[in-house]
């Protein structure tokens, strides 16, 4: 199961071949933390969700010119990656809705996986940020 290494949160290396390995677990901290936050501020009428845009067109990594090139095709324009970002932003119909992961403006918990619905690991992980930061706790 893909975890995250909580003792090691602030080291810059392993990253591996392209830093593939360390973009996917900052992925699952990225929903981790958020599914936390909603918990915490569950009732307060503040929401907070997970989004996966996509793929978009943008600097991200500073890629190289040959590798912008050959992965272009497959990105969308800024403008369509920020939709369900928007969308949760300003839709009364989700108004309430909080702790959740998007895509395509749609619920996509279906396809997470059993270390992004670990409730135990997302507080875990946020303790840890906060003695990382010195961030006062929830």
């Amino acid at each position: 199961m893909k975890t995250v290494d909580l003792e090691h949160l602030d080291t810059p290396s392993g990253y591996g071949p392209l830093g593939f390995r360390r973009y996917g677990e900052t992925k699952l901290m990225n929903i981790l933390w958020t599914r936390e936050l909603a918990r915490r501020l569950d009732g307060s009428g503040v929401t907070a969700n997970a989004v996966h845009p996509g793929g978009v067109r943008s600097n991200l990594g500073n890629p190289a010119p040959w590798q912008r090139a050959l992965v272009r095709p497959f990105l969308v324009p800024p403008e369509p990656g920020a939709e369900t970002s928007v969308f949760l932003a300003t839709d009364p119909s989700v108004a309430a809705t909080t702790g959740g992961y998007w895509a395509r403006r749609r619920p996509a918990d279906a396809k997470l996986t059993a270390a992004a619905r670990d409730d135990d690991l997302a507080r875990r992980l946020w303790d840890a940020n906060v003695e990382l930061t010195g961030a006062a706790g929830a």
